[in-house]
């Protein structure tokens, strides 16, 4: 993917240079350190929301937003109240399976789930023709 936006990722600047550390994509199997996001989510587990939302981080966002045209600003995070919802859940193949209650797709991949929970799918050669159909039907 990172070789697919390459382009792009080097115009935006700061995105090339987190993901194109040496001015190329990463090859396969390599590692992608990404410090400014380990350092950013160490300091939302111990200063909570606020870093995010209100703090030093809210700034950063908001000045790289009006450099680069965006549209988020730091009243727009302090205002923010984030949802917590009780996640949708079904049971496959004995796994529990939890999705998003929002509108994201969950309710059709939940129904695609519980239609191919009827068939043997070990039965079929992968990406077989025969396999194919039926998950497509399914879908």
């Amino acid at each position: 993917m990172i070789a697919q936006v390459m382009a792009d990722l080097l115009e935006l600047g700061e995105s090339g240079r987190i993901f194109l550390p040496t001015g190329y994509p990463p090859l396969k199997g390599e590692r992608l350190i990404q410090s400014d996001l380990a350092e950013t989510l160490r300091r939302i587990s111990h200063e909570g929301k606020d870093a995010l939302y209100s703090g030093k981080m809210a700034h950063i966002i908001d000045e790289e937003m009006r450099l680069n045209g965006g549209i988020l600003s730091v009243e727009d995070l302090a205002d923010y109240d984030a949802q917590v919802l009780e996640p949708l859940r079904i049971t496959y193949r004995g796994y529990e399976i939890f999705g998003s209650p929002v509108p994201a797709g969950t309710i059709t991949e939940f129904q695609t789930l519980k239609i191919l929970e009827n068939f043997k799918l070990n039965e079929f050669e992968n990406n077989s023709p025969e396999y194919l159909h039926l998950i497509i039907e399914a879908l």
